[in-house]
């Protein structure tokens, strides 16, 4: 959300932002395919500056792009990865950068896949059952020279299948991933693995803040397996035909409960927001937030619009709504606080 209450949306399909008025009134679009300054191929975040400009962050060419207020072009810096590269020892590497608001990066490392053998061949092999390769995440300053560990931890979840070309690992439902937040006043970056109800809150200044609570295993519906199911099968629908890929589906066990927790955010004031799952009375229709004050305490449960929440601000909630037919409508909620809230 912009200054006046202008939205921007970085849209990955058209390669381009597009900036609306504070009623839904399409203003402008900024960028568009391409790879010079100012064109995108893969717009991943916008950020809203000062004076009313926006820097678009491209996941794909690791630069990062400011246009001023009129949808001028202010600038276009891409980072030097192979910089990065240096610091972090292999089999991991830099996966993803996302700005920070000191000018520096967030670095989310992942583990590469397969090994070469004696030969100089590499192969692949995959343990048995579920299993998560190793991830983490760094913190790099604006000119690359200084390089913190946030901290290790465990990429989303997987499970080796027998396909038609040979084993190849797919994401099981409901599959365990790690979500990580960072902002807030002061800044801080919370990382939560689900492989528990508990957050890691790293503050800047080095401080750690754990956040748990309690919680009963909430079993797992019908529905969320049914959505896994018909991702599996359009992610695979231009390779197998449909009994291959049922026949894959088939060898993938259904789990029984839910992780304790999904998506973070943090708003402006730093109180944590904890996906913890579907209403159980109104499954189709809410998700339950547990919010969690910058002192770790935590405030209350949140009912929120069954959305995918992009951004929580001090005064609105942003995000996206799909329908039955899987059109997508961007929707802004008010928030009402108490006057003893954060």
């Amino acid at each position: 959300r912009l200054s006046g209450g202008r939205i921007a949306i970085a849209d990955a399909g058209t390669k381009s932002v597009r900036v609306f008025g504070l009623t839904g009134t399409f203003l402008k679009t900024l960028g568009g395919p391409g790879f010079g300054p100012g064109e995108f191929q893969d717009p991943r975040s916008v950020l809203s500056l000062e004076g009313g400009g926006v820097q678009v962050w491209d996941g794909t060419l690791f630069r990062s792009t400011v246009f001023g207020e009129g949808g001028e072009l202010v600038s276009a810096d891409a980072v030097d990865l192979a910089t990065i590269a240096k610091a972090i020892e292999p089999p991991l590497y830099a996966a993803s950068l996302k700005p920070l608001p000191d000018g520096g990066f967030l670095v989310r490392l992942l583990e590469k896949a397969g090994a070469e053998n004696g030969g100089g061949v590499k192969e692949t092999s995959y343990p048995a059952g579920r299993f998560r390769r190793r991830s983490g995440a760094l913190r790099v300053s604006s000119d690359l020279m200084s390089v913190d560990t946030v901290m290790f931890f465990a990429d989303v979840e997987q499970l080796a299948v027998e396909a038609p070309w040979g084993v190849w690992p797919i994401e099981p439902p409901l599959a365990r991933r790690t979500w990580i937040a960072e902002g807030g006043t002061p800044h801080r970056i919370c990382i939560g693995e689900q492989q528990a109800p508990e957050i890691a809150c790293f503050h800047d200044g080095g401080s750690l803040t754990l956040l748990r609570w309690s919680a009963t295993d909430a079993p797992a519906t019908e529905e969320e397996i049914s959505a896994w199911r018909q991702e599996i099968a359009r992610d695979f629908g231009q390779k197998l035909n449909r009994e291959d890929i049922f026949r894959m589906l088939e060898r993938v066990p259904a789990p029984e409960v839910r992780p304790p927790h999904s998506s973070i955010h943090l708003d402006p004031s730093g109180n944590l927001w904890v996906n913890v799952g579907p209403t159980p009375t109104l499954e189709k229709g809410s998700w339950d937030y547990r919010v969690f004050g910058p002192d770790g305490v935590e405030l209350g449960l949140v009912r929120v619009p069954r959305i995918d929440v992009l951004e929580i601000g001090e005064d609105y909630l942003l995000g996206v709504f799909q329908d039955e037919l899987e059109v997508e409508y961007l929707h802004v909620y008010g928030l009402s606080k108490s006057p003893s809230a954060n």
